[in-house]
């Protein structure tokens, strides 16, 4: 198929949808908890931010100054658009960004937020890379999908590894992370509806939709049935794998760490 007619496809699926990947307010206010001795008013740094879901559900946890960065243009100006209507605009910005070359002062944020996203970079290279960002004692908080058991029926074992050929478990991310210069806080596995009630539900409403309006168009429909299967791999076998919250911080303060 061509690329730009996949890609098309692809952004009637997501545009505006609540969330691009799995998280509640629950989920964000549980790994939010981890956080202590934060200033009054901590500085954030969401990367990665998509529509913003949670970017508001930060500013409604923490008297927070938020900075969140994605490289969607769409994405950035609905969320300035909600902050604007929410009158909240002082405190919460969107900005078009790269996670990978952020343009920022050194040092300046209290905590980086990364709901989703880390994957795009990998850990390593996020937490070497990001480090300079950090205030001394600063958070990276993150999540990302892992395996939640050893054993794996084949079926979902090579979905993934095809998919996201980095996913891991969450006791060998925990291993890694306590193997860097940040010290490792706490992690927190995301319940089940937090992937269905605003990711996996109104994207499967938005896919049955254009199933209809592409019911003659096959590229179209494959692109659909792939988004589709992600949500029977889940349904079928949620007990094997899932998103993780996890939470560092940076104790030693210099920026100049290579993870692999």
């Amino acid at each position: 198929m061509d690329k730009s007619k996949q890609e098309q496809i692809f952004f009637e699926i997501h545009t505006d949808l609540p969330r691009e990947g799995p998280g509640n307010f629950k989920s964000t206010k549980a790994a939010f908890s981890f956080l202590t001795e934060l200033p009054e008013k901590p500085v954030i740094l969401d990367i990665g931010c998509g529509p913003g879901k949670q970017t508001f559900d930060l500013a409604k946890i923490s008297n927070s100054i938020i900075t969140a960065i994605d490289n969607h243009h769409a994405y950035i100006d609905r969320l300035n658009k909600k902050a604007s209507d929410q009158n909240i605009s002082s405190r919460v910005t969107g900005k078009v960004g790269d996670m990978n070359n952020l343009q920022f002062e050194e040092h300046s944020f209290d905590i980086i937020w990364a709901e989703g996203s880390i994957y795009l970079m990998g850990i390593g290279k996020a937490l070497s890379l990001w480090k300079k960002f950090l205030k001394p004692n600063g958070y990276i908080v993150f999540s990302e999908l892992c395996w939640f058991k050893d054993d794996r029926p084949d079926e979902i074992e090579n979905y993934w590894l095809s998919n996201y050929g980095e996913i891991k478990t969450i006791d060998s991310i925990v291993k890694f992370l306590s193997n860097t210069d940040y010290k490792f806080i706490g992690s927190y596995v995301l319940p089940d509806n937090a992937w269905w009630d605003d990711y996996y539900t109104p994207l499967t409403n938005r896919i049955n939709d254009l199933k209809k309006k592409y019911s003659n168009d096959p590229e179209a429909t494959q692109v659909l049935e792939n988004e589709s299967l992600e949500m029977e791999m889940h349904k079928k076998y949620s007990a094997y794998y899932g998103y993780s919250f996890f939470v560092v911080k940076n104790i030693l303060y210099y920026h100049n760490s290579k993870y692999k």
